[in-house]
């Protein structure tokens, strides 16, 4: 991996200010010219987008010629479908249920060694990662336990 790319967790602040001056001496170190960039897009975070102090809008101010594109899509159709499932008692049930059942298993280093055991024994693939900020991956998670 190339050095020369800084980590945002080489920062002990990571907030607009840190993520625009990342920006800035990123362009600086690879002598890019602020004409070259012509889009900045981020996820949706607050941090990032924020009305009044968010990176982008720091970075298009001191740039003007860039175009903020919208955030990240997925997360977007993520935050939608997670509204529209939150109507449903059902959903709503499953999703507590596979929440509360991945922070078991993530927090027990012996609840993963026997669903793993468990996974072989059966012959099943891995039952995959849930995350809640990734509302559309429940299914697939719900689809292993179920099939």
């Amino acid at each position: 991996m190339d050095n020369s790319i800084k980590s945002l967790s080489e920062f002990r602040l990571v907030n607009a200010d840190a993520v625009f001056n990342a920006f800035q001496q990123t362009l600086e170190e690879f002598e890019i010219g602020y004409e070259e960039v012509q889009y900045v897009t981020t996820d949706n975070c607050s941090t990032m987008r924020g009305k009044s102090g968010g990176a982008v809008k720091k970075i298009t101010y001191v740039y003007p010629n860039l175009v903020p594109l919208p955030g990240c899509s997925g997360h977007m159709a993520n935050l939608v479908a997670k509204d529209v499932a939150a109507e449903s008692e059902l959903v709503s049930k499953i999703v507590d249920f596979m929440s509360s059942l991945s922070a078991f298993i993530n927090k027990s280093p012996k609840a993963q060694s026997l669903l793993h055991q468990v996974e072989s024994f059966l012959g099943l693939p891995s039952l995959p990662a849930y995350f809640a900020t990734r509302f559309l991956c429940i299914y697939t998670s719900v689809e292993a336990i179920t099939d």
